[in-house]
């Protein structure tokens, strides 16, 4: 059985081209999406449901990121949920003295499937993309 079936991946992105674009990508590979546009309908969806790996873009996500991925990890179903940080790389500056600090592995835009396909097996190691050939 594959280990992405029954997962729920959390994608928070404002872009929607970038997110149908995930959706589409990580439905294909047997992952279950909950998703949302906004930082407030995101954070409602995480303070009351599971999620097995959590995706945040963070290009537009206010400064006090450090403190709401805090307030994610004192919740005890969120504690130890791997958290992917999707930003362009311009971004990276502002945000690089906290990065090392949040425990999230980084994932810059844009990117290829093979690269969001790696960074998921590197946060969900028994993870076994179908398709980490394809571009």
């Amino acid at each position: 059985m594959d280990i992405s079936v029954g997962k729920r991946v959390f994608i928070l992105e404002n872009d929607a081209d970038c997110r149908s674009r995930i959706i589409s990508l990580l439905e294909s590979e047997g992952f279950e999406i909950a998703g949302a546009y906004g930082l407030q309908q995101g954070e409602k969806i995480l303070h009351s449901t599971p999620v097995d790996l959590v995706m945040m873009a963070v290009n537009w996500l206010d400064l006090q990121l450090m403190e709401r991925l805090e307030l994610l990890r004192e919740q005890h179903f969120h504690h130890r949920t791997p958290v992917i940080l999707m930003m362009h790389f311009s971004n990276v500056r502002e945000f690089s003295p906290d990065i090392q600090s949040m425990q999230c592995e980084l994932l810059l835009k844009p990117f290829l499937k093979k690269e969001l396909l790696s960074c998921i097996t590197g946060v969900i190691p028994d993870f076994q993309p179908s398709g980490l050939q394809a571009k």
